[in-house]
């Protein structure tokens, strides 16, 4: 396809990052950030059962739940989410805090 460069990679990228969950290539992990939706039901090959994302307020995420259990990191390992479930993500114009602790092993030196 002329111009088309990427095959539609990108796209790809901007939706995942939509949906408020983010991969990082190389790793089994997940950032958690703002949704561009308010509520998406999401049932991806391979999972259990569907992960539904619901997002209440409008800018950054300040507080996250998965499965009714905080969770104050900004990430997520692919098997917290494959099962399924709920993540209920509280944003707010003004940030918080949330997600600055529990750095992933990874990531370290």
């Amino acid at each position: 396809l002329a111009d088309n460069e990427d095959m539609g990679a990108w796209s790809s990228w901007w939706l995942t990052g939509a949906t408020g969950l983010f991969p990082i290539p190389g790793t089994t992990l997940w950032l958690v950030g703002p949704p561009r939706f308010s509520r998406i039901r999401l049932a991806p090959p391979g999972c259990e059962a569907p992960l539904e994302i619901v997002a209440e307020g409008d800018g950054v995420v300040v507080g996250t739940a998965l499965n009714g259990r905080p969770v104050d990191r900004c990430w997520l390992d692919h098997r917290e989410i494959t099962g399924g479930g709920r993540l209920e993500l509280q944003l707010h114009a003004e940030p918080a805090g949330w997600g600055s602790s529990g750095v992933p092993d990874v990531f370290r030196l």
